[in-house]
């Protein structure tokens, strides 16, 4: 069960008023910070990554966690954070084949997710590098947990899960060498996402959640399917990761009601602590 936290408010204003009413402004308004923390309006960050140091060392695997700056976890292979890559100059994650083991010849990444909110924008920059012609593509995977898959494809398509764009718009088509920034904006509510990249409008279609949420993303470059040969002049870099989700007016994000009722606690407890309090010094 969801709880407006809007009222909520509204109910912890009314009742330390009746109690306290003016002698009191202090301890309402701690109760009212305390909710506040819980309660944010506009635009809510879940992750930014751009693979910098000191969190993320050049040469080297990125670091993982459960922080907004890095990848929950490393799937397959070796993804290495570089210096630069082409156009990409501010230590881009950079995905390729050379040295992971067959038949699992992916470099991923997963990012944990599954935050409840009914939407959430992703925003990257990618560069490819020999991936048109190849049998290889790269992937985001959106885990619902069924998944729905953005391609960047080896015809130099952009694509989606069970979906050629026919036709497709001229901004489907991707050039290697150059930045690509991606601006996918997916609302579970409505079941559909927008997908557009370098500003121009690629596609908007339904969404299919099994699960009502995202439970997780990953980024991925493989071959395109098990016999495709091996190829590790591919190279796919990925940087300016962020995750958002919006927040409509002042309403918060949704609070479940135990946790309602845990703030609630707090206020009840902090007046009859001053209760107790103002008994002894009077006694």
């Amino acid at each position: 069960m969801r709880f407006n936290m809007h009222n909520f408010y509204s109910a912890v204003v009314s009742f330390l008023r009746v109690f306290y009413m003016k002698r009191n402004i202090f301890l309402a308004g701690s109760v009212l910070f305390a909710c506040a923390v819980n309660a944010q309006a506009g635009v809510i960050t879940h992750y930014d990554v751009d693979f910098n140091s000191p969190i993320h060392t050049p040469g080297s695997t990125p670091t993982t966690g459960s922080g907004a700056d890095t990848p929950t976890k490393i799937g397959f292979g070796s993804p290495t954070v570089k210096e630069q890559f082409g156009a990409l100059d501010d230590q881009p994650l950079v995905f390729n084949s050379n040295g992971n083991t067959a038949p699992y010849l992916y470099d991923q990444i997963g990012f944990r997710l599954g935050r409840g909110y009914d939407n959430y924008r992703f925003e990257y920059d990618i560069l490819a590098s020999n991936l048109i012609g190849s049998e290889y593509q790269m992937t985001l995977l959106l885990d619902t947990p069924t998944v729905q898959n953005v391609y960047l494809r080896p015809n130099g398509q952009i694509g989606l899960t069970g979906r050629i764009l026919s036709p497709p718009p001229a901004a489907a088509y991707f050039e290697e060498e150059s930045i690509l920034k991606f601006v996918i904006d997916v609302d579970l509510a409505a079941s559909r996402w927008n997908i557009a990249v370098n500003g121009s409008h690629i596609t908007s279609s339904t969404f299919q959640s099994s699960g009502g949420d995202i439970d997780n993303f990953r980024f991925s470059l493989g071959k395109k399917g098990f016999n495709s040969p091996r190829n590790d002049d591919v190279y796919v870099a990925l940087d300016n990761l962020k995750v958002t989700s919006f927040v409509d007016g002042p309403d918060p994000i949704p609070v479940s009601e135990p946790g309602a009722f845990v703030l609630f606690g707090m206020a009840l407890l902090g007046l009859f602590s001053k209760k107790r309090l103002r008994t002894r010094l009077t006694a």
